[in-house]
C-alpha cells in the first residue's frame, strides 16, 4: 500500500464502516445499493459489504465498471446510461449507502426500492430538504444518520479495519499521484 493509500484510509474505511456495520449492521445474504461504488468510500464500501457476505450492487460510469467488479461488486449499474431506481426490482434491497450520490434521492427513489419496514438509507452528504412523505414514514421505521470527521470510533472498528488494511484485504482506488 502506497503512502497515498495508507493516508486516505482511515476516514473512508471508518465512514463506510459505521455506515455498514454500526449503522445498518448488515447481514450475510442481505442486498446493499452502494451509490458512487467507484468513490473512495465506495470502493472500501463494496469490500467491506462483501466480506459481511452481502449482495453488493454498485453504481458508477462505464469508465470505472472494471474496477467496482474487481473490487467485489455483484452487479455493477452505468448511471450514465440506466437510473437504478429503473432497473433495480421494487423493495429488493437492505441498505442503500449514498457516497456522494444525492442525498435528494431518498425523497426522489429510494423509498420505492428499498424493503418495505426494513430498509436503511444511509448518505454521507448532508441532506437539507425535509422528507416529503410523512405518510411513508408514519408506517415505516425509517434510521437517518449522518456520519462526519468528528465521529469518535469504537477501538474495535479501528483495529478490525486496520487489521484488514494491513493484510491487503481492503484497497483504495487510486489514479497516479492521487487517490480519488
Amino acid at each position: 500500500m502506497s503512502w497515498n493509500e495508507a493516508a486516505g484510509a482511515p476516514l473512508a474505511g471508518q465512514t463506510s464502516w459505521q455506515a455498514i456495520h454500526t449503522h445498518d449492521k448488515l447481514q450475510e445474504g442481505q442486498r446493499v445499493l452502494i451509490l458512487g461504488g467507484s468513490s473512495d468510500t465506495g470502493a472500501l464500501a463494496i469490500q467491506i459489504a462483501r466480506a459481511a457476505g452481502a449482495e453488493v450492487i454498485a453504481t458508477c460510469s462505464s469508465r470505472n465498471t472494471e474496477l467496482v467488479k474487481s473490487l467485489g461488486a455483484d452487479r455493477v449499474i452505468d448511471y450514465t446510461e440506466d437510473k437504478w431506481s429503473d432497473v433495480l426490482a421494487e423493495h429488493s434491497i437492505d441498505l442503500i449507502y449514498d457516497c456522494g450520490y444525492d442525498a435528494a434521492s431518498w425523497n426522489d427513489v429510494a423509498q420505492n426500492v428499498l424493503k418495505e419496514k426494513t430498509g436503511i438509507f444511509v448518505t454521507i452528504l448532508t441532506v437539507d430538504k425535509l422528507i416529503e412523505s410523512p405518510q411513508y414514514l408514519a408506517e415505516h421505521p425509517a434510521d437517518f444518520c449522518g456520519l462526519d470527521g468528528d465521529s469518535k470510533p469504537v477501538d474495535l472498528n479501528s483495529t478490525v479495519l486496520g487489521i484488514i488494511v494491513g493484510i491487503g484485504f481492503l484497497r483504495r482506488r487510486c489514479c497516479a499521484d492521487h487517490c480519488v
